[in-house]
């Protein structure tokens, strides 16, 4: 099924938002980006995880955390004390191994991190 296209023929499509708080309280808004509409990621079609933060009035213009995810489909945030954090699992392109990553995006109140990924090996 292809997905729906705009009005000036672009394919793009963002899912997977998801609504948190940052550690001071901050209404934060994050996402996944996909140019070729496509809803998983692939290294033909990478996705973006984008974020915008809420001022009480508007939405921040919205920036890119990461780039080229592949095996990209979903996200999730959790929060640590003045630290969020978030979390995607990445889908292996070698699905006999069984291995998984999860992939970790924190915030400190000013910028995000560098990715920090964690692999379990079956």
């Amino acid at each position: 099924m292809e997905p729906d296209q705009t009005i000036d023929g672009r394919r793009s499509i963002d899912s997977d938002l998801r609504l948190s708080f940052d550690g001071q309280g901050h209404l934060l808004l994050t996402w996944l980006s996909n140019a070729d509409g496509e809803f998983l990621s692939t290294s033909v079609s990478p996705s973006t995880l984008k974020h915008s933060f809420w001022n009480g009035v508007a939405w921040a213009t919205p920036a890119a955390i990461a780039n080229n995810l592949v095996g990209v489909s979903s996200h999730a945030a959790a929060q640590l004390g003045t630290r969020l954090s978030l979390y995607f699992h990445v889908i292996l392109t070698l699905p006999a191994t069984g291995d998984s990553v999860l992939d970790v995006y924190k915030w400190d109140g000013a910028t995000w991190s560098a990715i920090i990924s964690l692999r379990r090996v079956v």
